[in-house]
């Protein structure tokens, strides 16, 4: 099979200043939403990017997991956070998923998104959205000791994909 593709690393509230063309598909994947200071910025910024016929598939974190996090900013399965939190968290000198043992010095920042906001930046972004899956597991450890080795299910959402198209 042969397939033209285009790969692009950016900062993705920087790229459509930085891209001059249009794509049939914006792809993002694990870990990205947390980084993102406007979630409307970024559904917008897709869109700009993609021809009239394209896509934008995202694969993330399911925001719910956000309850799960206490005040020092520690994971476990128990309900602590505030689903609706709007301040970002602050981390100091976070460590890398790629290696646990390494601090990055300096501060490190994550937002809280709903559900009801990711959805509603891509419809406010003129977007159509196909499908929403959620999921009961993890497909990667990153920032959370989650057990992705054994494929634990959770009786809640952990991840989610969407799908949202071009109106």
């Amino acid at each position: 099979m042969s397939i033209e593709a285009d790969f692009i690393e950016t900062d993705i509230i920087e790229a459509q200043n930085k891209i001059n063309k249009k794509f049939d598909i914006v792809f993002s994947s694990t870990g990205v939403l947390c980084w993102l200071p406007d979630i409307k910025v970024y559904a917008q910024t897709a869109r700009k990017l993609l021809n009239d016929n394209g896509f934008l598939y995202l694969y993330d974190g399911h925001p719910f997991r956000n309850v799960m996090i206490d005040d020092a900013g520690e994971y476990s399965d128990n309900i602590h956070g505030n689903y609706f939190r709007k301040e970002a968290w602050q981390f100091d000198n976070m460590g890398d998923y790629t290696d646990p043992d390494l601090k990055i010095p300096g501060n490190s920042y994550e937002w809280n998104w709903t559900m009801g906001e990711i959805i509603t930046a891509f419809c406010e972004a003129d977007m159509r959205i196909e499908f929403l899956h959620e999921f009961p597991n993890y497909s990667y450890s990153g920032y959370t000791p989650y057990d992705v080795e054994n494929d634990k299910i959770k009786l809640f959402p952990c991840t989610f994909s969407l799908k949202a198209s071009v109106r």
